[in-house]
């Protein structure tokens, strides 16, 4: 199994300061992760029990350079892919997660994400614990956390291109490279139910959640949101979703 399946942690300079909570977190509360453990940085270097290696790629690259650059050092035809800002938050059931590689495997899957955000959109027979992502849906291509095939991501990516641009581009990509092959969990399978970052910022409820736990935060490394930025992501946020259910 371990060779089958790695995790890739993305991430680079700019959030190193993320690198140690993200980590103490990945130990305390998946320490009997099966496969072995890499970080995508530019050129830093970062050590800890839970981590078996950094990958450095280009500092000047975008976001997808350097993912293409980072998946080709990895030999694993599977990998779960989540992201540095994704901090876990409770127990990670490790049995569950390759369940999903099992499925991942099973059904020749391109992508099987591990958080229902957003969950699939048409059912299984025979299986409640994933679904299927259908062409056409929001987001069908995202960086939530998800067991990817290795090859189908390259195939997605495109030179040049930020992580936004990626899930926007990369699901229309998605529907004319891959028809099918795309799952979702029904459940939570990777526990982090929240990123702790947007556009370079800490949420305010998430700073002062982890100022509480003795993790490693450098919290004076980056600011925080103000209460208006918060209340405006907030709003933007309950919008899309209205939207979202509106066309449902």
């Amino acid at each position: 199994m371990q060779g089958n399946c790695a995790v890739l942690v993305s991430s680079c300079d700019a959030y190193a300061d993320l690198w140690l909570p993200y980590f103490t977190l990945f130990e305390r509360h998946w320490s009997s992760c099966p496969w072995p453990c890499y970080l995508m940085s530019n050129e830093k270097d970062f050590v800890h029990p839970a981590l078996n290696g950094v990958l450095k790629t280009s500092k000047t690259g975008s976001w997808s350079d350097n993912m293409q650059e980072a998946l080709q050092k990895i030999e694993a035809p599977y990998l779960l892919f989540t992201l540095e800002d994704f901090f876990l938050q409770a127990k990670v059931n490790s049995i569950k997660i390759e369940k999903a590689l099992h499925f991942a495997q099973s059904h020749q899957a391109h992508c099987v994400r591990l958080v229902p955000n957003p969950g699939p959109q048409q059912a299984l027979e025979n299986e409640s614990s994933f679904g299927i992502l259908v062409p056409g849906a929001a987001y069908r291509v995202s960086t939530q956390a998800a067991i990817w095939r290795r090859e189908s991501l390259l195939t997605l990516l495109k030179e040049g291109e930020s992580i936004w641009e990626f899930e926007l581009n990369g699901t229309k990509r998605s529907e004319s490279l891959f028809f099918d092959g795309f799952y979702g969990s029904t459940g939570t399978l990777l526990p982090y139910f929240h990123h702790v970052i947007e556009r370079g910022k800490w949420f305010p409820w998430e700073k002062w959640k982890f100022t509480r736990h003795e993790i490693g935060c450098e919290f004076a490394a980056r600011p925080s949101m103000s209460f208006g930025e918060a209340a405006w992501w907030l709003l933007r946020k309950s919008v899309l979703k209205a939207r979202k259910w509106a066309n449902f």
